[in-house]
């Protein structure tokens, strides 16, 4: 029986939601950081190994429904594990917490007029 297990998987949801739904509050806060610090390259390696991680069990289910509740069911030492090898493969990656194309706005009180706080500079 086919599932398409990997079509049903809620990609959008955890990209918008940044895993907070996913992962216990405990490890989500390793996420979140690199998200705030301007990582959010960071989330498609978690996503990578939450898929990865959680391969045998999704490939077995018969139902989408049964699919989609393995990633409500992660557990927290499977939570620090899926984190953990997606931040070590996004830093082995070159990930880095503010792309080498971008930099930050003047300080403020400076005469310079306001910018915003990180843009794409083409002269970098």
């Amino acid at each position: 029986m086919k599932v398409g297990a990997y079509h049903n998987i809620p990609y959008s949801k955890w990209f918008s939601n940044c895993f907070a739904d996913v992962l216990p509050e405990t490890t989500f806060v390793r996420v979140w950081d690199k998200v705030m610090s301007g990582s959010t390259m960071v989330l498609v390696y978690i996503a990578v190994f939450t898929i990865i991680i959680n391969r045998r069990p999704i490939l077995v289910m018969k139902t989408t429904s049964k699919i989609l509740e393995i990633f409500t069911q992660i557990k927290t030492d499977t939570a620090d594990e899926i984190v953990r090898r997606g931040i070590e493969l996004w830093q082995r990656n070159g990930g880095k917490l503010t792309p080498s194309n971008m930099r930050a706005s003047p300080a403020v009180g400076t005469d310079r007029s306001p910018t915003p706080t990180l843009f794409y500079s083409s002269n970098a």
